[in-house]
């Protein structure tokens, strides 16, 4: 249950986070387009905009996003980046505790 309302935060986050830095309204966006690369169909976000979003995405979460994920193409898509996040916040978790 933890996992699923793990990523249903995270989803609704990063639908918010898209939203108010691009005006992109996931009500319009069929879910098939999830796992389209952000650059095409109807995202169609430029370079630029992918960098702006992953700041945006390391403030609002508190996490660092990984050199290795945007080098293998993680950060391309909706759902990946979700991924991205998902994977970055139960390693931040496992750190915290590791260290309490």
């Amino acid at each position: 249950m933890y996992h699923i309302d793990l990523h249903d935060n995270i989803t609704g986050k990063l639908k918010e986070i898209i939203l108010k830095r691009f005006g992109l309204d996931f009500n319009i966006v069929e879910p098939i387009h999830y796992d389209v690369s952000l650059l095409d169909g109807v995202f169609s976000f430029a370079a630029r905009d992918l960098l702006y979003l992953f700041f945006d995405i390391e403030h609002e979460f508190d996490i660092c996003i990984p050199e290795e994920d945007i080098e293998e193409d993680r950060f391309s898509s909706f759902h990946s980046i979700v991924e991205v996040i998902e994977r970055q916040l139960a390693c931040e978790d496992g750190n915290r505790a590791v260290n309490q």
